[in-house]
């Protein structure tokens, strides 16, 4: 059998993505995986359980003969995070599956750069018209949308980049044979033909609820950053967010001055380090500076920011990177006590070299 049956056997032993990847990274090869004996998985540190699932699913290859056959007549690929089509992003992820399924009529789409947008399900006429308005501005500067395809927001902000002819991608908490929530199946159509969808649940998995925030991971890890565009005090696009601080990305929260439970969510991360914006212009200028660069090829990086810093303001901006990095990270790398690195940072700050993102992380800027 050939490597991308094993492939999708790998995916779907019930173990988490992070072992799985930390596995796979280890042999580049599903098909060697499956061939390893108990004592094999016993020398990786894999603890008993583990063991026991990955020997367990080897008895139930029918089953992703199965898979791949139903796939076949739906239409459905698979996407492997060797292949040139999985998401450059997504890939950087120590949890990123091993595989996706894919569908739709425009997988060249997937080569692009992504944000993300989240936000209300429930959200208000404004929001929705603007979630629509940003999209379509930000596939004009030459960026794709990705999103989830729920109601509100979600639904926004795909319908923005296809009615100005624009990537967006949906990430599904459900199979590809489903169309979760009924009401965007028009939409659903609509990204089937222009765009694509992608899950990394087999063909036939209902819409059940805790598949959702695992999803999540995804629609955060294929950004470049991610938008928020109404929240509530509990909203559960919090998780997206919370994916995407660990992930190192930028968080981007719509800014809104009027007293809305809509805006309550936005504000507080705000408050907590989001970049706030009102316009395409200041997602773009919050955005790392390398994707700027492939955004605008005339844009030119600082080659003398250097000559401008002391010493260890060298060191310190030598340990930082074009993602967020954390506090953490750059105190174990510049080899500083912490009041002093703090006071280097506030300085690189007010240089405009570098920039303070929410989480107490830090990039470059220039």
């Amino acid at each position: 059998m050939e490597e991308e049956f094993y492939k999708v056997w790998f995916h779907e032993v019930d173990i988490p993505s992070h072992i799985k990847k930390r596995i796979y990274n280890r042999l580049k090869s599903c098909k060697e995986i499956f061939a390893l004996k108990k004592i094999d998985y016993a020398a990786m540190n894999l603890n008993e359980k583990t063991i026991y699932k990955i020997i367990e699913s080897k008895n139930y290859l029918n089953q992703i003969e199965l898979i791949l056959s139903q796939n076949t007549k739906l239409g459905i690929e698979v996407i492997n995070i060797e292949d040139e089509y999985y998401p450059i992003e997504l890939k950087k992820l120590e949890d990123s599956p091993i595989i996706l399924y894919g569908r739709g009529n425009n997988k060249e789409v997937l080569k692009e750069k992504y944000l993300s947008i989240v936000g209300a399900r429930k959200c208000s006429e404004y929001g929705y018209n603007f979630a629509k308005k940003i999209a379509s501005e930000l596939v004009e500067k030459g960026l794709g949308i990705v999103s989830g395809m729920a109601e509100g927001i979600d639904g926004a902000s795909h319908e923005g980049a296809l009615q100005n002819n624009g990537n967006t991608v949906a990430i599904v908490g459900t199979g590809l044979d489903k169309c979760y929530p009924m009401s965007n199946k028009q939409l659903y159509n609509k990204i089937l033909e222009q765009g694509y969808v992608l899950s990394e649940y087999k063909i036939k998995t209902e819409p059940m609820k805790y598949n959702f925030p695992k999803r999540n991971r995804l629609i955060s890890g294929t950004g470049v950053g991610v938008i928020i565009i109404e929240a509530r005090k509990k909203s559960g696009s919090f998780i997206t967010v919370n994916f995407g601080l660990e992930q190192g990305k930028d968080i981007f929260a719509l800014k809104r001055t009027d007293n809305n439970e809509l805006n309550f969510g936005t504000n507080l991360l705000i408050e907590d380090g989001a970049t706030p914006f009102e316009d395409v212009e200041d997602i773009i200028k919050g955005l790392p500076l390398y994707v700027q660069k492939e955004l605008n090829k005339n844009f030119n990086y600082t080659q003398t920011i250097k000559n401008s810093l002391d010493n260890n303001e060298v060191i310190v901006y030598d340990c930082l990177d074009w993602q967020p990095v954390s506090i953490e990270h750059l105190f174990s790398k510049a080899n500083f006590d912490r009041d002093y690195l703090d006071l280097i940072l506030m300085k690189l700050e007010i240089k405009g070299v570098v920039k303070r993102s929410f989480g107490n992380r830090y990039a470059k800027i220039r």
